[in-house]
């Protein structure tokens, strides 16, 4: 029944109707037809990913009144290390339509189709929760920019009163375990320090290996030394790039407009962030797909004004900065590769699944397979639900070894 996929759980904290089981449940009819093969699913993930990457190239255009803007800001977005998971682990692919929805909506509110904007915000809602901060997104934008719309973020606001009643007053979420919220303000700071340096394609492993605030565990800046550069020098050109424009902008005519849109990208980047930033167990780098638009948008603030006056050095200096993300995010997905619980579990349950089709070809209903692994082989099946999906038999029972 297709209608219950809409009715909050109380034994999880997200709700992604449409970003997980709609989505899964149109795929599993297609593999009734094709049998289970990874390859559509993977494209469709591609394909709303090159389309977010797009939709960053409209906004950023928009914003910047300077269509270069938007294509050196698709650049960085597409090939960011942030979106390295949605492409091995199917579950994430709400991370890559939660952008769609929110960049849509975000770009519809920009040109002033707001019943648009408000049909991708509905929808968006049942993708993935971190919609809920869209309303803040406009109300500020509109504050900064353009007051007389204020009044059109008016039902945004309604139908974010609606959610936030159903989900966590009739459909309570559970708030332990990996869901934990942490209010401790040292841990909050932490987790931002994280989730920047992740902003700079440095790897998810980056935050295990810290000894205290800003000193990073010696042992793994000298083994990994060539992976450490090339990240840090992305953090150093963004900061470098970062100065160039704030001072040129001091002295354009329009200092103060740019001045809000290098504000109005940190509130995006910090507001759309905030959601996630109070769990302490549950962190991850996918959650920055759409905090990496806000950072763009401070980004070229000012060297928006630079690349109109002098566009032959600011061309250059930006597309050296490109260069050194790509590098630095080939680094990062290529370090992931090794090490990342994503493609590890990925093949955990590749080669577990080959086995089992070898050894059994199509087992009885109702029977028990034996995996001979622990809690590493449970997360890569989901438990039960990677045979039964498998041999499409919601009977049968997989037994690990504990």
């Amino acid at each position: 029944d297709v209608f219950r996929f809409f009715i909050p759980r109380t034994d999880v904290i997200y709700y992604r109707p449409l970003g997980m089981q709609f989505i899964f449940f149109l795929f599993q009819k297609l593999f009734y037809f094709i049998g289970i093969d990874p390859l559509p699913f993977r494209m469709a993930t591609f394909l709303i990913h090159i389309v977010n990457g797009y939709l960053v190239y409209r906004i950023l255009s928009f914003i910047h009144k300077n269509e270069k803007v938007g294509m050196f800001s698709a650049v960085l977005y597409i090939s960011a290390a942030v979106h390295f998971t949605i492409f091995y682990w199917a579950a994430t692919i709400a991370f890559a339509m939660a952008p769609f929805f929110y960049f849509g909506a975000f770009l519809f509110f920009l040109e002033k189709k707001n019943k648009l904007s408000l049909s991708f915000f509905i929808l968006g809602l049942f993708t993935n929760e971190l919609l809920i901060t869209f309303p803040a997104i406009i109300f500020t934008w509109s504050l900064l920019q353009n007051k007389k719309q204020l009044k059109e973020t008016l039902w945004f606001w309604v139908i974010f009163a609606c959610y936030v009643g159903a989900r966590f007053i009739l459909f309570k979420p559970p708030t332990t375990g990996s869901y934990a919220v942490e209010y401790a303000p040292l841990q909050i700071l932490l987790n931002f320090r994280d989730y920047v340096l992740w902003s700079f394609n440095f790897p998810e492993e980056i935050h295990n290996q810290f000894v205290n605030w800003f000193m990073l565990n010696p042992v793994f800046v000298k083994e990994f030394f060539p992976y450490i550069a090339s990240f840090g020098l992305t953090l150093l050109g963004f900061f470098v790039l970062m100065v160039v424009g704030i001072s040129h902008s001091l002295y354009a005519k329009d200092k103060i407009m740019y001045l809000k849109y290098g504000v109005f990208g940190v509130i995006w980047f910090v507001g759309t962030l905030a959601p996630v930033l109070f769990f302490s167990n549950h962190a991850f780098s996918y959650y920055l797909a759409i905090p990496l638009l806000g950072m763009f948008i401070t980004l070229f603030a000012g060297l928006s004004e630079l690349m109109k006056k002098n566009s032959r050095l600011a061309y250059g200096i930006i597309s050296v900065f490109c260069l050194v993300w790509i590098i630095a995010s080939y680094q990062s997905i290529r370090f992931n590769t090794f090490i990342h619980w994503a493609p590890r579990r990925a093949l955990l349950s590749f080669e577990t699944l080959q086995r089992l089709r070898w050894e059994v070809s199509q087992p009885n209903r109702g029977s028990a397979l034996h995996v001979p692994g622990g809690d590493e082989y449970i997360w890569a099946l989901s438990d039960q639900h990677g045979v039964q999906v498998f041999f499409n038999d919601p009977t049968l029972k997989t037994i690990y070894d504990k």
